[in-house]
């Protein structure tokens, strides 16, 4: 309704401009000059000092007048009788007069237009855009003071439109205003920034028994910025925000230091701070890590920061640190660490510092791995492929996007497991409904077959993962300091530091008595009913029903073997040349290797009917069941551990 009105007022305003300021008033045919007077005033506009361009009309006739700067305007040749004077402009409400023409007379008359008011919020923040409550907000014009919430609002109206300059102020901040328009068509906004006043801090920060103080990290807390001593120790933070902070002083094997300081106005706020040197570290290892998988070192004296710290493992310098405090590290172990347990050192590279020290067994990454018709392994990238056969029992693609940064695989008989580097395992598939458990974390190595998923942790022990009939046989209580695990469809099987053996589960196989001079293995692999474990002098034992049955016990000569793998009903040996040797069932050739199939750099156990081999290119060689759809695709390359 007011845009209407108010676009048909502008219109015959411009129709009023292009008239000539002498045209003769309109007269009614039935009146003469002797019956004609005049209306003559003052029209005023509400707030205003200018009051040009209001529209004086008399009601049902053509005569108008348009006001000067003044206000005042005159109605000629009107007709004698009693009539309704209306002033109109935008932005006000019309004011109506009944005014009494008499012949040949001027009346004159006084009009006042109320303005349609406006109204106005504003909001007061930092430079940090933090809302700034309690400070005092004033239009000049009008005096009028408000103080703002706890969100830095304000509110005022009703207000005439008009120009308003906007001033607000806080003690410890600097005054400031802003100028506004408030109009009557919507509500206005002003935003002001309350700039806090500023002070200084400085200081020193010496380093105990140093000669030379530069590189000293110093932070206000509060505020976030930072600066660095120079060889004297010297620093500064030339423009700070009033108020109360701690300055906080870090440097690489030396203790933190901080102290309060108070910023005044325009003042300077002195800062003198000491580090001493930090005490011996105190450094304690996991049991087990795995090849490129996250290390987390626990102790004390670390450091606020790496600093010079390096850490090596087995003679490898990490280059990979994940976190670092003074009571915990993070790193990578190096990918291209060979497996086997290994000398840590933490060095600081300072005279005046010991190093600390520690042993681990680190694991090989399993890049590789099949079930019974389908396979999946780890691409150089780290993420994960799959490709064979997929049906409703155990489609497993596609891989979930979550999975990101893989050091090992494993598939059951109808899902898959990954193991990411920082200990989490993920498994997908179905039908099977068994979750991985919450809070399951730490894990260095995973093994899957039919329905169960044995996942070892960095500290030696294990979890099941399983249903079926694998949920009835748990972990014995008490199993700890396992270095190796591998599962089978009933039952589980854990290799200990001491190169003693632990199987549990269902004894479908007569697999629970283990031979009683096994106290020296090295590796452990199962098929579906036998298990095998690698003495370090390198002969083997293998039992069960399956030893016997498929001539399993009649194992080769297995010296300089470094990774042994179970299929379905037979084994293979990986010799430390890259050679294989393969033995057992071998109705569909499992057990025949490609002729000059050398350079194999890992063996991947329970494929049914098959067996498959990683070489040192990355690529995968199978052999036995040849159904196309349950190959590896041609071109496929994968990531090879360190041997």
């Amino acid at each position: 309704m007011r845009l209407a009105r108010t676009s048909w007022l502008w219109a015959l305003l411009l129709a009023l401009s292009a008239c000539t300021s002498d045209s003769p008033p309109s007269t009614p045919d039935s009146g003469t000059p002797t019956q004609l007077g005049r209306v003559t005033g003052q029209a005023l506009l509400e707030g205003a000092t200018a009051h040009e361009g209001i529209l004086l009309t008399l009601e049902g006739s053509e005569h108008r007048a348009l006001t000067d700067a003044e206000g005042r305007f005159t109605l000629e040749g009107l007709p004698a009788g009693t009539h309704t004077l209306v002033a109109r402009k935008p932005g006000y409400y019309d004011a109506t007069q009944r005014v009494q023409v008499q012949a040949g007379e001027t009346t004159t008359v006084t009009l006042q237009l109320r303005a349609e008011l406006g109204a106005l919020q504003g909001l007061v923040i930092r430079e940090d855009e933090a809302p700034v409550p309690d400070a005092r907000v004033t239009l000049t014009e009008t005096g009028a003071t408000r103080t703002t919430d706890e969100q830095g609002h304000v509110d005022f109206g009703p207000l005439v439109p008009g120009t308003y300059t906007v001033v607000a102020e806080k003690n410890g901040h600097v005054r400031t205003q802003e100028t506004v328009r408030v109009t009557n068509v919507e509500r206005s906004q002003v935003t002001l920034t309350l700039r806090r006043e500023r002070g200084s801090v400085s200081g020193t920060a010496l380093l105990e028994s140093a000669t030379a103080h530069d590189g000293i990290t110093l932070t206000l807390l509060e505020s976030g910025a930072t600066t660095t001593t120079d060889a004297q120790g010297h620093f500064a933070f030339p423009s700070v925000p009033v108020g109360t902070y701690t300055v906080l002083a870090r440097k690489g094997l030396y203790t933190e230091a901080r102290q309060s300081v108070e910023v005044r106005a325009n003042l300077p706020g002195q800062v003198d701070l000491t580090l001493n040197r930090l005490p011996a570290p105190e450094l304690t290892a996991p049991a087990l890590a795995v090849q490129r998988g996250h290390l987390r070192l626990t102790g004390a004296h670390f450091g606020p920061e790496q600093g010079s710290h390096t850490i090596t493992l087995g003679g490898v310098e990490v280059d990979e640190y994940l976190a670092w405090s003074d009571a915990e590290v993070v790193v990578r172990v190096p990918g291209s660490l060979a497996p086997g347990v290994h000398a840590l050192v933490m060095a600081s590279g300072v005279s005046w510092r010991a190093d600390a020290t520690a042993s681990l067994r680190v694991l090989r990454q399993r890049t590789l791995a099949y079930a019974a018709n389908w396979g999946m392994g780890v691409l150089p990238d780290n993420t994960v492929t799959v490709w064979g056969s997929a049906d409703a029992s155990n489609d497993v693609t596609p891989v979930p996007s979550a999975i990101t940064d893989v050091v090992s695989v494993a598939a059951g008989a109808s899902f898959a497991v990954a193991l990411q580097a920082d200990g989490s395992v993920i498994k997908w598939g179905g039908p099977d409904p068994v979750p991985v458990p919450d809070g399951l974390s730490d894990v260095v190595d995973i093994s899957a077959y039919g329905t169960r998923v044995l996942a070892l942790k960095r500290d030696g022990t294990v979890v099941t993962i399983a249903g079926g009939i694998s949920e009835e046989t748990p972990v014995p209580a008490g199993l700890q300091d396992v270095i190796a695990v591998s599962a089978a469809p009933f039952h589980g099987m854990a290799l200990k530091a001491d190169g003693t053996v632990a199987v549990w589960g269902q004894d479908v196989f007569d697999l629970q008595t283990v031979p009683a001079d096994l106290n020296d293995v090295v590796a452990i692999a199962n098929t579906s009913s036998s298990a095998l474990a690698l003495r370090a002098n390198g002969t083997a034992a293998v039992w069960g029903f399956g030893a016997a049955y498929y001539d399993l016990a009649l194992t080769p000569d297995l010296g300089d073997v470094v990774e042994i793998a179970g299929g379905e009903h037979h084994y293979m040996a990986l010799r430390s040349n890259g050679t294989l040797r393969v033995w057992g069932n071998s109705a569909h050739g499992q057990t025949t290797p490609p002729a000059g199939l050398t350079n194999v750099a890992a063996v991947a156990g329970q494929a049914f009917n098959k067996s498959l081999a990683l070489r040192g290119d990355g690529t995968v060689a199978s052999w036995g069941d040849a159904t196309p759809s349950h190959l590896p695709p041609p071109g496929l390359v994968l990531r090879v551990p360190a041997r």
